[in-house]
């Protein structure tokens, strides 16, 4: 005959391993080979620039083009690996 304390140390153990794996299975899916560029676009003087084009090119000529906000805030998504460039 099993004791409670047995049983419930079981339980434990086996909800924590289940944790465990599906913390895993979400990691392992939130992988990517693209990143991301942001930044602030600004004058010489610091002033935010609005609507400012911002290309970012590799050398084979492939673009990825956003537009600066209202605060001169840009990203840039979807940028393939430095060794895909």
């Amino acid at each position: 005959m099993r004791k409670p304390y047995s049983s419930f140390l079981s339980l434990v153990g086996s909800v924590f391993l289940l944790v465990v794996v599906f913390s895993g299975v979400r990691i392992a899916s939130a992988q990517s080979d693209l990143g991301r560029i942001s930044g602030f676009c600004q004058d010489p003087s610091g002033a935010s620039i609005t609507g400012a084009k911002i290309t970012a090119r590799n050398q084979s000529g492939v673009e990825r083009q956003t537009t600066s906000n209202e605060s001169g805030y840009y990203v840039i998504t979807s940028v393939p690996r430095a060794s895909t460039l």
